[in-house]
């Protein structure tokens, strides 16, 4: 470990997180049905317990949280019918109420 966050040859990050999010998984959205997502990543956050999402233009991230508070998110990926699924540690009873 090193207080370093910079060193030659090194390209620097387009976004981080201070003190860290614990970020558990990452899913990219190629499926059709929200073709405004195409391309997004998709974080699940262990400590935050959120899912976010990711829009990554050249230099520029755009992040929206989609979920809060629904339990720590431990997997993200992308079904075959194109809907994103979630698994949860300690889920609330309904992690779609809160759909922003």
């Amino acid at each position: 470990m090193t207080d370093r966050t910079a060193a030659p040859g090194l390209a620097q990050p387009l976004t981080y997180w201070v003190p860290s999010i614990a970020v558990s998984s990452i899913g990219c959205y190629t499926g059709d049905k929200v073709p405004a997502w195409k391309h997004n990543l998709f974080r699940g956050l262990l400590a935050a317990e959120e899912l976010r999402r990711l829009e990554i233009s050249g230099a520029q991230v755009n992040q929206e949280v989609l979920f809060k508070n629904v339990g720590r998110l431990r997997d993200v990926v992308m079904g075959p019918d194109g809907a994103i699924y979630i698994a949860l540690n300690n889920p609330i009873e309904s992690p779609a109420s809160t759909v922003r």
